[in-house]
């Protein structure tokens, strides 16, 4: 009998509240839980190479657990489309172990000349060293494997041989394997094309962005080449892709056009948007005060894509500018990179400080009550593989004023405002008005609640699900 095998490697080790690519993971595990169909469930450990089943008690607990905002006294860094590659700082440390090791073998006379030398010019001896292991990476993409098809123009993902005959075979001959979270991070591609080559299983893989391979300035460090191998490598794993917007699907198409990489079968799936209150629950402090005046609210992680800065800078124009009575303006997500300079600015700047207010770790619950008592959002985000927290405010009835990049669009259709990212006067012109005519805003609500059509949840996960059965029942 043929199983369909859904990955919860993601939001087993999760213990926040969800975010976007959590989400997805969370409700495709929920909808599984009620379904007939044959499924059942695993995770992989990466450190022994292995996946294990789990049970469907352990799924559930996770579940609960996310949704009602995880561990809320854990503090870590929210994980989007960014892999956890070791940071700057480890291997400047490596550099340094390695250089160390080096002059310990040369003569007295010349150790104390070569580290003094090495001191002053450590910032360029550096960036020689991460270009050559940056050129590395790349190196392999484009090498063909031994014995591969001579068709090929970019690697496959098995790079090194392994005896596997020790190991339990969790999957089976066509039964379809489903992975819809951090796989960059936490699962091995290579180990599982070769599980999959060897058994004859299929795979239903999921793309949410190229942003980390093709606007690596936008990320942490230079994940570049780090992540074209991992889309290269996805390109030879799967059977089936699911892109989560037509954007996505068009730059994953050229991404792999571009690399030499198969290109395979690119689905696209609209993501569910709705966020579920929970009756009777209680509000923090916090959340209870703000919801007693007026704000607006902006959802995401606090990074440099997504573009606070350009909602700092219009609000201390509109300070600067005498304008009085100017919403809060609600930021619900964790500092995440290259934010150290706006969060300085935003602790400092007395301009600012009646103004902005920042929650982490939300409950869906206290979530659905901030979007629900918003005046409206705003999604200035430089780049999208979809733009969540649009649809979300949507589905809350709620006007958006976001960015007119990307994928974002796509979502917000022709009910919503969009600007350009990058021009601050036209963000002060825009939140200025919308400040000063609460009517229009009612009239945008008004249109968005007759004409808006929600995907849910579980239709997305249904369609998800679907997938993976016509991949199971194809030859």
């Amino acid at each position: 009998m043929n199983h369909i095998w859904l990955d919860v490697t993601t939001i087993l080790e999760w213990t926040r509240s969800a975010v976007g690519i959590i989400r997805v993971e969370t409700e495709c595990a929920a909808c599984a839980l009620k379904s007939n169909k044959k499924i059942r469930f695993c995770r992989f450990e990466k450190s022994s190479r292995q996946y294990h089943e789990v049970s469907r008690v352990e799924v559930l607990k996770a579940l609960e657990q996310i949704q009602s905002g995880g561990a809320k006294q854990a503090v870590q860094t929210e994980t989007s489309s960014i892999a956890a590659t070791p940071t700057e700082g480890s291997k400047e440390q490596q550099l340094k172990s390695l250089l160390i090791r080096c002059v310990r073998h040369m003569p007295n006379s010349l150790r104390e000349y070569t580290l003094h030398f090495f001191r002053l010019r450590k910032d360029g001896v550096y960036a020689v060293f991460k270009a050559f292991r940056e050129m590395r990476y790349a190196t392999k993409i484009f090498l063909k494997p031994k014995g591969g098809n001579k068709h090929m123009s970019a690697s496959t993902p098995v790079k090194r041989a392994a005896d596997h005959s020790a190991e339990i075979n969790l999957f089976q001959q066509n039964d379809v394997y489903i992975s819809l979270g951090l796989d960059w991070d936490q699962k091995d591609l290579e180990y599982l094309y070769a599980q999959k080559k060897s058994i004859g299983f299929k795979v239903l893989l999921f793309a949410y962005d190229t942003i980390p391979a093709t606007l690596p300035h936008l990320c942490v460090n230079d994940v570049a080449a780090y992540f074209a191998k991992y889309f290269s490598n996805l390109s030879w794993c799967a059977d089936r892709v699911l892109c989560i917007s037509e954007c996505t699907k068009k730059d994953l198409f050229k991404l792999l056009s571009k690399l030499g990489a198969p290109i395979p079968d690119m689905k696209v799936v609209r993501l569910g948007c709705e966020v579920r209150p929970e009756r009777g629950n209680s509000l923090p402090v916090a959340i209870d005060k703000l919801i007693e005046g007026k704000f607006i609210l902006f959802v995401s992680t606090i990074e440099r894509r997504k573009n606070h800065e350009i909602l700092y800078r219009a609000y201390t124009r509109l300070v600067d500018k005498g304008v009085s009575d100017i919403p809060k303006l609600v930021f619900v997500g964790m500092p995440g990179w290259g934010v150290d300079g706006l969060m300085s600015d935003l602790k400092l700047d007395s301009r600012i400080q009646p103004y902005v207010h920042i929650l982490n770790n939300v409950s869906d619950d206290e979530l659905y009550h901030l979007y629900k008592n918003s005046q409206f959002t705003v999604y200035p985000s430089l780049y999208e593989g979809w733009g969540l927290p649009v649809a979300e405010s949507l589905v809350a009835g709620k006007f958006c004023l976001a960015s007119n990049v990307a994928s974002i669009p796509e979502v917000g259709g022709d009910l919503i405002e969009y600007l350009d990212p990058w021009n601050v006067s036209e963000w002060v012109d825009r939140l200025s008005y919308f400040f000063e005519n609460p009517l229009a805003v009612k009239e945008k609500e008004e249109r968005i609640r007759k004409e808006y059509q929600p995907t849910k949840w579980n239709d997305t996960a249904s369609y998800i699900l679907s997938e993976a059965e016509q991949l199971c029942e194809s030859e």
